[in-house]
């Protein structure tokens, strides 16, 4: 969007203009959005890995155990 603003020939004329005060509302407003989509996902995935029978949570004891792939191969 920023980018559209900035480099479409009448971009600001036919959106919004870009100062200051919208470039930080869309960025808090990217935030906000963005910690609920990932506050959600990993909530679904937590219940998805309980409901499966998986362990809720990984249980590596260091980098080098944990598997490189979803099928556990190296």
């Amino acid at each position: 969007m920023i980018a559209t603003l900035l480099f479409a020939p009448h971009g600001q004329a036919l959106l919004f203009r870009l100062t200051p005060a919208t470039l930080a509302v869309s960025l808090a407003g990217h935030l906000v959005y963005g910690g609920v989509l990932g506050w959600t996902l990993g909530r679904l995935d937590r219940r998805h890995r309980v409901l499966s029978g998986a362990p809720a949570w990984p249980r590596f004891r260091n980098a080098a155990s944990a598997p490189a792939g979803r099928d556990g191969s190296h």
